[in-house]
C-alpha cells in the first residue's frame, strides 16, 4: 500500500483488523473510511498472501526426496479412497483403477502439480 492516501496509522489498523477476521464494512466504519477503500486494501492484502504462499522450498517433482506418489479417488457422496503407490506409471495406475472403479462410471481426472 505504498501509494495509499490513508495515514500510516489507518493502514496499520486495517492490517490488524484484516488479521483479526473483521469484515470490510466493520473495518470501514471503525476507521471512518469508505468501504470501497477498505475492500481494496483487504483485496491487496489477500493478493500479497497468495503471492508469498506460491513459493515452494526444497525439491519438487516425482523424484523429490521424502515424497511418495498417491493414487486417490473421490466419490460424489464424499467417500474417499487413497493409497500410496510405488510409481505413477500406467502399469501401476490402471490395475488400481480397474479394481476400484465400476465399469459404467464416468471418471473426471485432474492433474495436480503439488
Amino acid at each position: 500500500m505504498r501509494k495509499s492516501r490513508l495515514s500510516w496509522y489507518k493502514q496499520i489498523r486495517l492490517i490488524e483488523l484484516f488479521v483479526a477476521g473483521c469484515t470490510v464494512r466493520t473495518a470501514a466504519s471503525l476507521l471512518a473510511i469508505n468501504k470501497t477503500t477498505a475492500s481494496h486494501s483487504f483485496h491487496h492484502l489477500r493478493l500479497l498472501i497468495y503471492k508469498n504462499n506460491r513459493r515452494r522450498k526444497g525439491k519438487r517433482g516425482r523424484g523429490a526426496g521424502n515424497k511418495f506418489p498417491v493414487f486417490g479417488l473421490l466419490k460424489r457422496n464424499g467417500s474417499i479412497y487413497a493409497c500410496t503407490i510405488p510409481n505413477a506409471r500406467a502399469g501401476t495406475l490402471i490395475p488400481n483403477m480397474k479394481e476400484k472403479v465400476k465399469p459404467d462410471s464416468i471418471v473426471y481426472t485432474d492433474y495436480f502439480r503439488g
